[in-house]
């Protein structure tokens, strides 16, 4: 349809894309073309990530990071999170101009964003990088290279045989390793400097040794309100049970599944809070509701519906 009359509708509509098309409009309409294949978050860190040196098995730097973003980098933080923000900017600046405007968020695009940092730091030397110019994770921090920057497993918890369990150590900061090292035992034993990386690999195995000695939930007990920066690492349901996420209603029960939990909504607002989690939406299930909210006529909707602008679920025919 026409781009410049889908702009001008209810005090200037919104267009959006998250896949990854190129745009250009002829004659006043939008044309798209694909250009970026979908493939998620391997497709995206096979052609962006460095995975290290065979055999050391550091995750990859782009993984490492952009895994805080979400399950699927590709998608949630390049793609459904940049989507999400470009319409809270285009309200804004509608808020100014009275116009809309077309939010073009490919997946590709917010990924590389969102990577922004790393490309910073390969470039001030923060990130070594070698000859080749790949990343060498071998010596790189976020790639737990060093003993202070990493995840051990601990001594098999009796209570809960069959399990493996770890803590995750980030000292990277001299006095927070000095607490780290008394935490181990280790505070009046001559050692190599903190950021002497011949010494790493050798001070990693020997931490591991340690970490090995006792159990996840009695190394939580002896870093416990120190600035050690060793935590325990819990799966989801230990998640949810943490007083501290209890405490902040950071999850809450997911619907239809007893004793199951999620996230709650983030950030948590005053006066409009989100809501509690509701059962698993059908795509296109509440279009017509959502559009007539928001100031599209009835027959502007039935036009939208007809020209295949938009579309909403098929409800089933009633047998009765």
């Amino acid at each position: 349809m026409a781009l410049a009359q889908l702009l001008q509708w209810s005090g200037g509509s919104r267009p959006a894309s998250a896949v990854g098309y190129i745009y250009k409009e002829e004659g006043g309409n939008l044309h798209r073309w694909v250009v970026q294949s979908h493939g998620g978050v391997q497709n995206f860190v096979a052609a962006h990530a460095d995975a290290g040196d065979p055999g050391i098995g550091p995750c990859p730097l782009a993984a490492c990071v952009l895994a805080d973003f979400g399950a699927d980098a590709a998608s949630l933080a390049g793609g459904a999170m940049m989507l999400a923000m470009g319409v809270l900017l285009a309200l804004l600046e509608r808020s100014k101009s009275g116009c809309g405007q077309v939010i073009d968020a490919a997946m590709v695009d917010g990924a590389n964003y969102t990577a922004l940092p790393l490309f910073k730091w390969m470039q001030t030397g923060l990130v070594p990088v070698g000859s080749d110019g790949h990343m060498k994770a071998s010596d790189f921090i976020l790639c737990q290279a060093p003993h202070w920057s990493d995840v051990y497993l601990c001594k098999e918890d009796p209570a809960k045989k069959g399990t493996r369990q770890y803590v995750s150590v980030q000292a990277i900061e001299p006095q927070f390793y000095r607490v780290l090292l008394k935490g181990l035992g280790l505070a009046t034993e001559e050692l190599p400097s903190q950021y002497d990386r011949k010494a790493w690999p050798q001070m990693k195995s020997r931490f591991a040794e340690i970490f090995r000695t006792k159990t996840r939930d009695e190394w939580a007990q002896v870093f416990k309100g120190t600035d050690a920066c060793c935590v325990p690492v819990l799966n989801a349901t230990e998640a949810a049970a943490h007083p501290h996420n209890r405490k902040r209603r950071s999850f809450e029960p997911t619907p239809g599944a007893p004793g199951v939990f999620e996230p709650a909504p983030a950030p948590k607002l005053s006066r409009t809070p989100g809501h509690v989690p509701r059962p698993c939406p059908v795509p296109g299930g509440n279009t017509r509701e959502v559009l007539l909210e928001n100031c599209f006529s009835k027959s502007e909707v039935d036009n939208l519906l007809k020209e295949g602008v938009i579309a909403e679920a098929r409800r089933e025919l009633s047998k009765l």
